[in-house]
C-alpha cells in the first residue's frame, strides 16, 4: 500500500520555473501523455505500472498510451529508487516520475512512496499497482489540465463483474481459487458482486490438470470473461508444468499467486470492452500469458505454480 507516513509525503508535480505556460489548453488542444517504461524493476512490473499509469490518466479525458513514439505532447518518465525499511519494517521504495514537454522542458516532478513486502513488489501486488497509477495520474492530469481535472466516471467499477464459482479444479482449488481471484480483483479497485443480476459482466475458469509425464503434470487455468448474455469478451491463459500432485491438496499461496498474475489481463480485457463494441464480427480478445512472443500478448508476472 502506499505509505504517507513514511519518507517524503507524495506531492503534485512542482512546476518548475523554466516551465511555459500550457499551450494545449490555450489552442483547445486535447493534451496527450506517452508513459515511458517505469526504470529500475523487472520488465513484467515495469509495464504493469505503465499500464495501470496510462490508464488511470485516461480517465481524466486526457490521451494516453505507453512508450514514446515521438508525437506526444508530454512525456512521462519514471524511476524506482530504494529508500530505507518503513516504520512498520517492510522494505520501503519510490518511484520518482518527471514529466517534460516534446521539447524536453521539465514542467514537474512526483515522488511517489511504495511500501509492501518484497513478494507483492515483485510479484505485482494490484492494490499496489492501482494506487500507484490512481497517485500519478491524478498529478499528471493537475499539471496538464490546471485544477478543473476531474475523473470521469468507471462504467465499469459502478457495474461489476460477477464471478462463477469454479467446479472442475482438484483439490480445494474450486474453493481456494474462487475466493482469491476475488479478493485479487477487488484489491485492483474492482467491484466484485455477490450476484450475477448486479454485474455488468461475468467471469468464469477453467482449470485442466494433465495426466502425470514425468513427475511432471502440465497445469492450464483460463479465465474467460463475458456480458450478461454470455457472450465472450475475451480469454487470459495461464499455463506451467508442475510436480506431480501439487494441486491434489491444498493451494494455499499459489492460488494467491495464480489471481494475483491473472488480474492485469483480466483488467486488460474489461478495459478494451469498448473497442471490440466498435466492431461487430471480430473475434474475441485473447491474451495468452506470460506471454511476450506475439504481437498483442500481455506480459505479466507468470504465476508461480510450485510448492515450497
Amino acid at each position: 500500500m502506499l505509505a504517507s507516513a513514511c519518507g517524503p509525503v507524495p506531492r503534485p508535480f512542482q512546476p518548475s520555473s523554466k516551465a511555459n505556460t500550457n499551450p494545449l489548453i490555450d489552442q483547445g488542444v486535447p493534451p496527450d501523455v506517452a508513459v515511458n517504461p517505469l526504470r529500475g524493476t523487472s520488465i513484467p512490473m515495469a509495464k504493469l505500472v505503465t499500464q495501470s499509469v496510462v490508464d488511470e490518466i485516461i480517465r481524466y479525458d486526457i490521451v494516453s498510451y505507453p512508450n514514446d513514439h515521438g508525437a506526444s505532447r508530454f512525456v512521462l518518465d519514471g524511476e524506482v529508487i530504494d529508500a530505507p525499511v518503513s516504520a512498520s519494517g517492510q522494505p520501503f521504495r519510490q518511484i520518482r516520475w518527471v514529466l517534460t514537454t516534446r521539447e524536453g522542458i521539465a514542467t514537474g516532478m512526483h515522488v511517489v512512496p511504495v511500501s509492501g513486502t518484497d513478494f507483492e513488489w515483485d510479484f505485482g501486488s494490484p492494490k499496489i499497482i492501482r494506487e500507484i497509477g490512481e497517485s500519478t495520474a491524478e498529478a499528471v492530469a493537475r499539471l496538464v489540465l490546471g485544477r478543473t481535472a476531474t475523473l470521469k466516471e468507471d462504467r465499469n467499477a459502478r457495474a461489476g463483474i460477477w464471478i462463477k464459482p469454479i467446479s472442475d479444479a482438484p483439490g480445494d482449488g474450486n474453493y481456494s481459487l474462487t475466493r482469491s481471484i476475488a479478493f485479487a480483483l477487488s484489491d485492483s479497485g474492482m467491484k466484485v458482486t455477490k450476484s450475477p443480476d448486479r454485474a455488468e459482466h461475468l467471469l468464469k475458469a477453467r482449470v485442466q490438470v494433465d495426466s502425470p509425464e514425468s513427475g511432471l503434470q502440465k497445469v492450464e487455468i483460463i479465465w474467460m470473461v463475458t456480458d450478461t448474455d454470455d457472450k465472450e469478451i475475451g480469454r487470459a491463459r495461464q499455463r506451467n508444468s508442475v510436480p506431480t500432485g501439487t494441486f491434489d491438496g491444498r493451494w494455499g499461496q499459489s492460488a494467491v499467486m495464480i489471481s494475483m498474475a491473472a488480474v492485469g489481463a483480466i483488467r486488460n480485457i474489461l478495459a478494451n470492452r469498448g473497442k471490440q463494441a466498435l466492431t461487430q464480427g471480430k473475434q474475441p480478445l485473447r491474451l495468452t500469458f506470460p506471454g511476450g512472443k506475439k504481437d498483442g500478448d500481455l506480459v505479466i508476472p507468470p504465476p508461480t505454480l510450485i510448492l515450497n
